[in-house]
């Protein structure tokens, strides 16, 4: 009803019958009805990001005693916690639909360790063409400005750098991006301060995140760290004038000052690894159409789920 006039939901704007969808779910939810199949198309349309992750959560809720199935484009609809829900949808080469779902087997342990980094931000690895996983900031914040120099679109060509919270979940997020079958660097420091004074544990880990080279997997090292890269590149001279210069509240935003700045040299590691993820040899020519989540009852089987 409005101002007394009984409308057809179609004929109201695609933010009402949002609105509508999403009153009609929570009403079901309440009702504690089971056993039904919803299929969904974008259910992010026309939301804001709170309304967004509410009707997330209330999709998670009414998925534990039924089936519910969407499409979406939006990191708010995918958790990488509930990675083995998601199937990724591409065209290949032959302009086939392809549907791909992650071979990795979930566990409580891995569940947790990436609940503990979640992040809904770095959610967006499930839509790109090629991730760059990092440690932290100083990378995230560098690297972009680094292609930004290079003429390089990372945004154009589905390129995602993400930081992962610490070189310790580097491993998880590369085994989970990896099932999914996505082109994929990894760049880390052999010395870094993750792992402290464990110099035998880091040197078993740095072997670890070396052995998944490979196909269109690239990995790459800063040895002992990225600051070390830099002041190799620049010479010590301008490298400590630079430091100086751009001096800033934190480590991070002085690495993107520093790289932002047109006088300092490109490490050639960093543009190596930013033409690989950007240009066709480093990512597949593929059109990502988006992603399908498929929540449920953890009583069915896998091969149940899809037609």
């Amino acid at each position: 009803m409005r101002g007394g006039l009984q409308l057809d939901a179609l004929q109201l704007g695609d933010g009402a019958q949002n609105a509508i969808v999403l009153a009609v779910f929570q009403a079901y939810e309440r009702l504690r009805k089971k056993g039904a199949v919803f299929l969904i198309e974008e259910p992010e349309m026309h939301l804001h990001p709170h309304r967004a992750r509410f009707f997330y959560q209330t999709l998670r809720r009414i998925s534990r005693e039924n089936q519910v199935i969407y499409t979406t484009h939006s990191p708010y609809f995918v958790a990488i916690p509930e990675f083995e829900e998601v199937r990724i949808v591409k065209r290949n080469q032959a302009n086939r639909t392809t549907v791909i779902e992650s071979n990795l087997p979930p566990s409580e342990g891995l569940r947790e360790k990436l609940r503990k980094e979640f992040d809904p931000e770095r959610n967006e690895l499930f839509f790109a063409k090629h991730v760059i996983l990092v440690e932290g900031d100083t990378e995230k914040l560098a690297l972009p400005e680094y292609a930004a120099r290079l003429g390089l679109d990372l945004d154009r060509a589905g390129v995602s750098i993400v930081e992962v919270g610490g070189k310790r979940s580097l491993l998880p997020f590369a085994e989970i991006i990896m099932s999914f079958e996505l082109p994929l660097t990894v760049l880390f420091d052999t010395d870094s301060s993750d792992l402290g004074s464990q110099r035998d544990d880091e040197e078993k880990y740095n072997a670890g995140l070396h052995a998944l080279a490979g196909g269109s997997v690239s990995v790459v090292e800063f040895t002992p760290r990225y600051e070390h890269e830099l002041r190799t590149t620049f010479g010590d001279e301008l490298y400590g004038q630079k430091k100086e210069e751009h001096g800033g509240p934190s480590k991070a935003i002085r690495a993107r000052r520093i790289a932002a700045d047109s006088e300092t040299p490109i490490p050639r590691k960093v543009e190596g690894l930013l033409r690989r993820a950007v240009g066709p040899a480093g990512m597949e020519r593929q059109q990502q159409v988006g992603a399908v989540t498929d929540q449920h009852d953890s009583t069915e089987k896998p091969d149940e789920r899809l037609p």
